[in-house]
């Protein structure tokens, strides 16, 4: 049974990838603006590394979604920074000092979250959406260490081949969250 809220958020993502295009197109004019053969030159160079971010989106462009205590609006978080025509946020990226809570909040220090949700997507398209109330309940039966789990262990598997690569451990951030998913998903209930 899908989530009922995920032709919702498919919507959302659809908006967020319309706005994206849309960012993408200005850098690509902008790269057409430059007056003399070393602007052309420097415009070439911005826009190509402001490109390459934009691609990385199609892997996935968000991933998860923040509800906060008094605050109406969602804060959802993803691989880059996306705002609307008018400049206003989208999407924010995962390092932004306001995604923090969609990696500390617990439902011992919600920092303000009401509900952290997580996307599961293949591309463009919502799979799958996994609801985590901060006050330790479920939501509509569903839990979220299953799906937690599978997160973990799907980060693992990709980050693999660099592990090996470097020869080297994961590193104490990687270890972090795993070991934070593990003592999450197998923390008994109360």
């Amino acid at each position: 049974m899908s989530h009922p809220e995920l032709k919702a958020e498919q919507a959302y993502v659809d908006h967020a990838y319309a706005c994206l295009e849309r960012m993408r197109d200005v850098v690509l004019r902008a790269a057409d603006a430059a007056d003399g053969e070393v602007a052309q030159a420097a415009l070439d160079a911005w826009a190509a590394k402001r490109l390459a971010t934009f691609e990385d989106a199609e892997r996935g462009l968000l991933f998860g979604r923040l509800d906060f205590e008094a605050v109406e609006r969602a804060l959802y978080i993803g691989r880059r920074w996306v705002h609307d025509d008018e400049g206003d946020q989208i999407v924010v990226n995962w390092q932004a000092p306001a995604a923090r809570p969609f990696y500390t909040a617990t439902p011992q220090d919600p920092q303000r979250v009401t509900l952290r949700r997580r996307f599961r997507a293949q591309g463009r398209k919502l799979l799958d959406i996994a609801d985590e109330a901060l006050d330790g309940s479920t939501l509509d039966g569903a839990s979220v260490g299953d799906f937690l789990l599978e997160v973990a262990l799907i980060l693992l598997e990709a980050l693999e081949p660099v592990f090996a690569a470097r020869k080297a451990a994961p590193s104490p951030a990687v270890a972090t969250v795993v070991v934070s998913v593990s003592v999450h998903v197998h923390l008994p209930s109360s």
